[in-house]
């Protein structure tokens, strides 16, 4: 009977928590200060153009931060007796829960998609409790502050995502994130019934995926002036080109292009060459995918969201012919035509 009951003790003074505060017990004290309780980390910056899809890469562990309080913390147990020593961990609130975060470039578009976990490593140790008054009151220990700030870390784990968590919380690059999961310890087994935490803050950069068009000049081939009823497309002498840098796992936004004209008429493009050697009014259309391009409304896809870095292609060739045709009172003659042609690079 002696020893079941004293398996029982055993048990009992296991599970006995403490509530800490960032100010030295004081017997008299018994509400202490709670201010400084809660530290906050420095801004992390999580760089994601080197980040992995599917697979965690994690920071250097980094250490705590308490500067609030007094230079010595301490935890009360009240009257309960938690034995000599007490082992006082860290942990995260979370235990290792993944959260989601989208990041948005400017506008309303797709972003990146973040998964971020916080492991926490703790070498404490155990502290020696003591009775501030020969056994008949509260039970407590001191310690230092800085114990918290040299013998704690902590890492972030992250990784890219193309799945949309529905749980996602939606941010603009280089905002300042404070993480839901946090640093906390031992205190109290209450979910929130706990006063020393650190928070951690970060803010994801990245590059988004852009594309750029150089002006170009093309010089269409020569034809005779009867071959103009032909309506016949032609080849130029350079290739119409559209660069794109991608430099995250996969592409932050959607990314089309159109050709536009301020002065076409219908889809021809006019000829603005004024010269006397001018060929009159015969412009030209172009000729795209075999069809003839509709500058009123056109709309051509390039990179689609979460297109993968490798399939990315850095430099686009439009396939274009030219079709020369006359407009407006149809009047021309042998001489030279000149066009232009807007392209206009929109993202989602």
């Amino acid at each position: 009977m002696r020893f079941i009951l004293g398996l029982i003790l055993v048990m009992m003074s296991s599970s006995v928590f403490c509530n800490c505060f960032p100010v030295s017990f004081k017997f008299l004290d018994f509400n202490p200060s709670t201010t400084g309780a809660t530290a906050e980390s420095d801004v992390i910056e999580l760089g994601l153009n080197d980040a992995s899809l599917n697979s965690f890469q994690s920071t250097e562990d980094i250490p705590l931060n308490f500067t609030g309080g007094n230079s010595t913390y301490h935890c009360d147990f009240g009257m309960s007796n938690p034995g000599s020593l007490y082992k006082l961990t860290a942990r995260s609130q979370e235990s290792g829960t993944s959260e989601y975060y989208q990041i948005l470039t400017t506008g309303n578009n797709d972003g990146v998609y973040v998964e971020v976990q916080l492991s926490v490593n703790s070498l404490l140790g155990s502290y020696s409790v003591e009775n501030s008054l020969y056994g008949f009151a509260r039970y407590y220990f001191n310690f230092p502050r800085d114990d918290l700030n040299s013998k704690v870390t902590y890492a972030i784990k992250y990784r890219l995502t193309k799945n949309k968590p529905v749980s996602s919380e939606t941010k603009n690059i280089g905002d300042t994130v404070t993480l839901k999961d946090h640093v906390r310890f031992n205190e109290s087994p209450g979910s929130n019934s706990y006063n020393l935490k650190q928070n951690i803050r970060v803010k994801f950069n990245y590059t988004p995926t852009t594309c750029s068009f150089n002006d170009t000049t093309v010089k269409v081939s020569s034809i005779s002036y009867g071959d103009v009823s032909k309506g016949l497309a032609h080849d130029a002498d350079a290739e119409v080109k559209i660069d794109c840098d991608q430099t995250v796992a996969y592409a932050t936004r959607s990314v089309h292009y159109r050709f536009v004209s301020d002065n076409a008429v219908g889809n021809v493009l006019p000829n603005e060459y004024t010269n006397s050697d001018s060929a009159g009014n015969i412009g030209f259309e172009l000729i795209k995918d075999g069809s003839v391009v509709n500058l009123s409304n056109n709309r051509y896809g390039l990179i689609a969201w979460g297109d993968l870095k490798e399939n990315v292609a850095r430099n686009t060739i439009i396939p274009l012919k030219y079709k020369y045709t006359p407009y407006g009172n149809k009047i021309f003659k042998a001489g030279q035509v000149l066009s232009r042609v807007k392209i206009v690079i929109d993202y989602d």
